[in-house]
């Protein structure tokens, strides 16, 4: 599982949208497991996990193009 987070776009709502794709070689495919938001003095980040498997389903290391919005 990966952590991605979107520096400054945090709010304090509910939303936004993420599209995860995996790409490279073989047959290894990518998706967003969850995304939160915060805004404050401390965080201000729009952060998402990306899970990411193999053909089959098991776990896999790969790399993938992300896409957040609010």
């Amino acid at each position: 599982m990966y952590q991605v987070a979107f520096a400054g776009l945090g709010r304090n709502e509910a939303g936004g949208h993420v599209q995860v794709t995996a790409y490279g070689s073989g047959a290894n495919y990518c998706k967003a497991g969850s995304w939160t938001s915060a805004a404050g003095a401390a965080n201000n980040n729009f952060t998402a996990s990306v899970l990411c498997f193999t053909a089959d389903g098991a776990a896999s290391d790969s790399m993938f193009d992300i896409q957040g919005r609010w």
